[in-house]
C-alpha cells in the first residue's frame, strides 16, 4: 500500500525538533479498526452483540415490520492526540459523488430479498408484512417518507448527511424502530414507542414475532500514526463498511412470552477490501495556509515556539470520493450480505438456546 502525504504548509521549527502534522490520502482500502468495550475498553466486542437473548428463544414465525438501509453521503473524520503538554486535532472532510438513487434503491431491494431467503433457509416462517401493518394494532403508527434524509450537518458545515432507503417490496413509507436512527432528536422516542406498542399489541392476535432490521453503509475511513516527538498523521481512504446494524424482535404475548424485546447489533463493522472510488483533494491551499498561520500565531501567544509548533498541527483538508456506480454497488452488496448472514445466523443460534 502506498501512502500519499502532503503537508499543507512549511514546518515552523527545525525537523530535528518535530515534523509537521499532515492529512493525506492512501491508495487502496483503509482497514477497519477493531472496536473495544467493557471495563476501560480492554475487551474486544463480539461480531454481533446480544441484548436479552431469551427474546429470540423458540421463535419460529416472524413478520418483517421494518427494513431499511442508510447510505452515508458525507462525514467528518477526526484524529486527536492528547498529551500532558499539548493537544492536536487533524480532520478530513469527505463527500461521496457519482452514486444515484437508483443504485442504492436496487441494492436495498436485493438485500431485503436476501434477508427473507436467509430466514427461510434457517427454518423461519416469514408471514406477509401486511399481516402486521394491516392489523388494528398498527393503526395510528407514525410513518416517514423514504428515501429519508438524516442530516447532522450544521450552520458552518455541510458534512454529516445520508439517506435511508426502504425496499420497493415494502414501499416508500415506514416507521422507525428504537435505535435505528443515529441522531433521532428529542422527540423521536415517542415515534418509536408507537411502533413498539403496535408490535406488542400485534402479539395478542398473532404468534408471529415482529422483526426490524436496519443498516448504515459507510464509504470512508481513516488511519493514523504517531511519529517522532510530536508529529501525527491521518490518512483518509475508501472503505466500504456496514458501520452499524440492528436486528430487533418484538415481545411475545401468545406462545412464548418475554419480559423484554431482544436486539442484535453489530459489535464490529463489516468491511470489504473492494475498491470503488478515486479520491480528489479539493482543499484550498490559500485557506489552508491562512489557517495554519492563524494557528501558529495563536499558539505562539499561548506557549511560545512550542505552542506555535503544536497549534500548526491542527489541520483540516477536504476530499471528494468519485465513485464508480457498479463497483460501489458490488462492494455494498458484499458487506450487506455479510451483515444479513451474521444477524440471521446469531438469531438462529439463540432460537435453540445456543
Amino acid at each position: 500500500m502506498v501512502f500519499k502525504l502532503r503537508s499543507v504548509a512549511p514546518c515552523l521549527l527545525l525537523a530535528t525538533l518535530a515534523a509537521c502534522t499532515t492529512v493525506g490520502t492512501t491508495d487502496g482500502v483503509v482497514g477497519a479498526e477493531t472496536r473495544k468495550g467493557g471495563f476501560l475498553g480492554l475487551s474486544t466486542k463480539d461480531a454481533v452483540e446480544v441484548r436479552y437473548a431469551k427474546g429470540f428463544a423458540q421463535v419460529s414465525k416472524v413478520v418483517i415490520g421494518g427494513f431499511k438501509v442508510g447510505f452515508n453521503d458525507s462525514k467528518e473524520l477526526e484524529r486527536k492526540r492528547e498529551t500532558m503538554a499539548y493537544n492536536t486535532v487533524t480532520r478530513g472532510l469527505v463527500k461521496l459523488e457519482g452514486i444515484d438513487d437508483a443504485t442504492r434503491q436496487r441494492v436495498t431491494d436485493e438485500m431485503y430479498e436476501h434477508l427473507i431467503t436467509l430466514l427461510q433457509a434457517r427454518g423461519y416462517q416469514v408471514v406477509p408484512r401486511e399481516t402486521f401493518t394491516g392489523s388494528p394494532a398498527y393503526q395510528g403508527v407514525k410513518e416517514f417518507d423514504f428515501p429519508y434524509q438524516e442530516d447532522n450537518s450544521g450552520l458552518f458545515s455541510s458534512y454529516g448527511t445520508g439517506y435511508f432507503y426502504s425496499p420497493a417490496q415494502i414501499g416508500p413509507k415506514q416507521a422507525f424502530f428504537t435505535g435505528e436512527r443515529p441522531d433521532p432528536g428529542a422527540f423521536a422516542g415517542f415515534d418509536s414507542m408507537g411502533i413498539s406498542n403496535a408490535a406488542f399489541k400485534f402479539a395478542e392476535i398473532s404468534d408471529a414475532r415482529v422483526l426490524n432490521v436496519s443498516y448504515i453503509v459507510d464509504f470512508a475511513g481513516a488511519a493514523g500514526s504517531d511519529g517522532f516527538f510530536s508529529s501525527t498523521a491521518m490518512r483518509v481512504g475508501q472503505r466500504m463498511t456496514v458501520d452499524s446494524g440492528i436486528l430487533g424482535i418484538s415481545k411475545g404475548e401468545t406462545g412464548i412470552t418475554t419480559a423484554q424485546t431482544g436486539q442484535l447489533t453489530l459489535g464490529q463493522p463489516v468491511h470489504s477490501d473492494q475498491e470503488f472510488a478515486t479520491i480528489e483533494d479539493v482543499t484550498s491551499e490559500v485557506e489552508a495556509g491562512a489557517t495554519m498561520a492563524l494557528n501558529a500565531a495563536t499558539g505562539y501567544l499561548r506557549g511560545g515556539l512550542f505552542g506555535a509548533m503544536t497549534k500548526t498541527q491542527n489541520q483540516t483538508r477536504e476530499y471528494i470520493f468519485h465513485a464508480t456506480s457498479g463497483k460501489y454497488a458490488d462492494a455494498a452488496r458484499a458487506v450487506l450480505t455479510q451483515a444479513n448472514t451474521l444477524m440471521v445466523d446469531k438469531m438462529a443460534e439463540l432460537r435453540s438456546g445456543g
